[in-house]
């Protein structure tokens, strides 16, 4: 699939994890909050498109407010487990309070690093509304199982 395509099939799927919510069409409901976590660092050129589209799409309906944010794991600028702590520990103090109602994982070790985390950062966040862009469902799925075997 055609990078403008997978990143248009992405967007698409956040719109409707978004507004297809109860809370979303509640009126003077709080804003969506929306998470994308990227591998690459903010700078790799894929990152700003695809976030460009998100914040484009997302903020598209007056009626249904979202917040958009990205933050980036960095694992090929630093030791991958150290990219990983250090992201996990600054979602965990930057969101604290704070409800993510939707989680987008652009690559495979972006989905591990949510399943990896998603009891400790997204508690609130069904598997319905993490959406994935390079990891097919199998892979998804052995990932999560072998993240819930002790």
């Amino acid at each position: 699939m055609p990078a403008l395509s997978r990143i248009v099939a992405t967007v698409g799927a956040v719109i409707a994890a978004v507004w297809l919510s109860p809370i979303a069409i509640a009126q003077g409901a709080p804003p969506r909050t929306v998470l994308t976590i990227h591998t690459g660092s903010e700078d790799f050129p894929g990152s700003s498109v695809l976030d460009g589209a998100m914040r484009e799409g997302l903020q598209s309906r007056a009626d249904a407010p979202v917040n958009y944010y990205a933050e980036y794991l960095e694992s090929e600028t630093f030791p991958t487990e150290q990219a990983t702590l250090a992201l996990r520990d600054y979602i965990r103090r930057k969101f604290d309070g704070r409800r993510i109602d939707v989680v987008v994982a652009d690559t495979t070790p972006a989905v591990q690093f949510v399943i990896r985390f998603r009891e400790e950062l997204f508690p609130r966040v069904l598997s319905s509304r993490v959406v994935w862009r390079a990891a097919s469902l199998r892979q998804i799925l052995e990932m999560t199982r072998r993240q819930d075997t002790p």
